[in-house]
């Protein structure tokens, strides 16, 4: 995308550096973390993100994202015209059978905490630890930019720097 479509790359780069700016905000600590585990040629932008998901009107099952950087955070920016979408959080955890959509609080289902969305919407976690989920879109387009830190290419990256360094 870079190479072909600069423009487009360079006012992803921004948003991206925004959900950063908010991540770093609330979460100083693990942005540090996040910005000393990879060189800085593997970031995007001024940022500790080492990759980006986009996608139109995901929705998800409860789950914990396994793979994110256990010592990284989140963002999930939501933006366009739709109903439904829902991101939904769970301080309490889950427990059940995630493969059939079938959990429970650990806590009280009460405390489950509900993200209203609007043209344009903000999350930024640690989802690793923190289970949610999206519920479907119902009417309308729902875009994410989701960018965090991978643990395998964190984990690849000390392999490297054990090799060549």
């Amino acid at each position: 995308m870079k190479e072909n479509e600069p423009k487009l790359w360079e006012d992803l780069v921004k948003v991206i550096e925004y959900i950063w700016d908010k991540l770093a905000d609330k979460y100083p600590k693990r942005a540090q973390d996040m910005l000393d585990s990879a060189p800085r040629s593997m970031c995007i932008g001024r940022t500790g993100f080492l990759k980006c998901s986009i996608g139109t009107n995901l929705s998800a099952h409860w789950h914990i994202d396994l793979r994110n950087f256990f010592l990284g955070a989140q963002g999930v920016l939501s933006i366009g015209r739709y109903k439904g979408g829902e991101f939904i959080l769970d301080p309490s955890g889950r427990v059940g059978s995630i493969a059939r959509g079938q959990t429970r609080s650990l806590g009280n289902e009460k405390d489950v905490r509900v993200v209203e969305n609007d043209q344009e919407t903000l999350s930024v976690g640690l989802f690793r630890e923190e289970w949610h989920s999206v519920n479907e879109v119902t009417e309308g387009t729902r875009t994410i930019v989701a960018p965090y830190s991978n643990q395998a290419v964190v984990d690849a990256i000390d392999a490297i720097r054990g090799v060549y360094t």
